[in-house]
């Protein structure tokens, strides 16, 4: 995630005392996991922190909604004094006179783990069960590329997931590891499954840089309803916590669509008064994913084989962070179906405008919103990336792209094979 202008160094108010049983179930249970710990510096922790404070004061009543956090610092930050460890994670839930009760000191422990994660989902549903739940992940993320740990993209088995539920963000830079999507779907699977009756998660946003894309928006389809994420990197303390929680508790009838394109907006609102600008968050449902896939696909297989016929230029495309690997998918395929690419002698040039052209009305039927600034609003971008390294990193990077779902049900990455040389 990209630093604030500035960032103010602020203290956390806790209480230690006894948890209350919630008694009720509320109309909404959002649900932050804090992933904090980042040793090259204090920024993320400090927004962390300065979010705590401000939701202190309105963390919830029982029965209406409530917020429940999961929060862990970089080794050595004292997040709270009078801990046993001072630095390590807690989690926490509304308490009185506008504090937060610690309903338990964790220790130090690895964010990055899909363990956790599942540990912080069991105990919020089982304490705080909601009719619509909200998971919020904040914390640096790299698309859906991931650099650390086990099933990353240097791990010997690309995709790998060690979780047992019976016992692409996230960065925890103690324990140098990250959740992967991969890991991110297993977690909430299992939640479905074993927490919610077979029911998924109603809104799950990736407070972090990079995730909205559809490879993610695919391998997530079955277990979230909505994704709310930027496609492009974020800024820290961009997400107005305080604001969107005001407005959920006064309207708690609000649908998951309603209360999704009030966090993009929120998120938008916040950053241009913070003077950052070029800046997009989406907000897409996963299902209508697999309705997107096919005219994808099928588009694939007809640029492997416009590309074995001549060399392809595509024009007028939109990049997001600041390299050569995730593209918006929407540029692309306006691209192909308005003649801004030349298609010129190729024998499949109509099979490619229409199938570009379905899978372009596919995308917009699975687009709740997209809000956006600067130049991502006068390219009017779809919200939502494609993965299209070169070819150094491709190559790298190739095992754990194919592992995913959308690459193992799409033609997609035989393309970029082809493009790259790889084939």
């Amino acid at each position: 995630m990209r630093h604030p202008f500035c960032t103010l160094l602020l203290s956390v108010v806790l209480t230690l005392a006894a948890a209350f049983p919630a008694l009720a179930l509320n109309q909404w249970t959002v649900m932050l996991y804090l992933v904090s710990d980042d040793n090259e510096s204090t920024s993320m922790v400090e927004s962390h922190l300065e979010t705590i404070n401000a939701l202190a004061p309105k963390a919830g009543v029982a029965g209406e909604y409530e917020v429940v956090v999961m929060i862990d610092a970089p080794k050595g930050y004292t997040l709270v004094s009078k801990a046993k460890n001072p630095s390590g994670g807690f989690l926490l839930e509304p308490g009185t006179n506008g504090k937060w009760n610690i309903a338990e000191e964790l220790g130090e422990v690895n964010m990055g783990s899909p363990a956790n994660l599942w540990r912080f989902l069991k105990w919020a549903t089982t304490k705080h069960p909601g009719r619509q739940t909200a998971l919020v992940i904040a914390g640096h993320g790299s698309g859906i590329f991931s650099w650390r740990g086990t099933g990353g993209v240097n791990s010997a088995d690309p995709g790998a997931v060690d979780f047992d539920p019976g016992r692409f963000v996230g960065y925890d830079d103690t324990d140098n590891d990250c959740l992967t999507v991969f890991e991110i779907r297993a977690v909430l699977e299992a939640a479905r499954d074993r927490l919610n009756g077979g029911r998924p998660l109603d809104v799950l946003i990736f407070d972090s840089c990079l995730p909205g894309c559809i490879e993610a928006l695919y391998q997530l389809r079955d277990c979230g309803r909505l994704l709310v994420s930027s496609p492009s990197t974020t800024l820290i303390g961009g997400m107005p916590y305080a604001k969107i929680l005001r407005t959920l508790a006064g309207k708690l009838e609000m649908g998951i669509e309603e209360f999704g394109q009030a966090v993009a907006k929120a998120y938008l609102d916040r950053v241009i008064e913070m003077g950052g600008d070029d800046e997009v968050m989406g907000v897409f449902r996963p299902a209508e994913a697999k309705t997107l896939v096919g005219p994808l696909d099928q588009l694939a297989i007809q640029l492997v084989r416009a590309r074995e016929q001549k060399k392809l230029s595509v024009k007028n495309l939109t990049t997001f962070g600041g390299k050569n690997r995730y593209w918006d998918l929407a540029r692309i395929l306006n691209s192909l179906a308005d003649g801004a690419t030349d298609l010129s002698g190729l024998d499949n040039a109509e099979a490619i405008k229409t199938l570009a052209r379905e899978a372009a009305e596919a995308l917009k039927a699975s687009r709740v919103t997209t809000w956006y600034s600067g130049t991502f609003a006068e390219n009017k971008i779809g919200g939502l990336s494609i993965s299209w390294p070169d070819k150094d990193e491709y190559a790298k990077w190739r095992p754990f792209y194919k592992a995913l779902d959308f690459a193992k049900d799409t033609h997609w990455d035989e393309f970029i094979d082809v493009w790259n040389g790889l084939n």
